[in-house]
Formats: C-alpha cells, sequence, structure tokens
C-alpha cells in the first residue's frame, strides 16, 4: 500500500466521525440509490466536513 502523498490535508470520511450518511440522505428527502430513472440520471452525494 502506497503511504498519502500529502498526509496533512487528509480529512476523515463522515462514517469516521460518526455521521449515518445513508440515514442523513433519506433524512433529507433523497433517494439513497440517487437514481432518476425518469431522466435516466445518476446522483453521487457527498458532505464536506469543517473544523
Amino acid at each position: 500500500m502506497k503511504k498519502c502523498k500529502y498526509p496533512a490535508e487528509a480529512s476523515p470520511s463522515g462514517e469516521a466521525c460518526c455521521v449515518d450518511i445513508h440515514k442523513t440522505i433519506e433524512n433529507n428527502g433523497y433517494d439513497i440509490l440517487g437514481i432518476d430513472e425518469e431522466n435516466n440520471s445518476y446522483f453521487c452525494y457527498g458532505i464536506v466536513l469543517l473544523e
């Protein structure tokens, strides 16, 4: 396994910070699969963690 080139810029995942990403998406009324079959679209969800 390669080491991170920029360890000072690395950030933890939402799960590592005890955020249930799937439940957060569902609680905000979005489809967890992120698929819009009417428009043939796929959505990716992300989270930004700030200090």
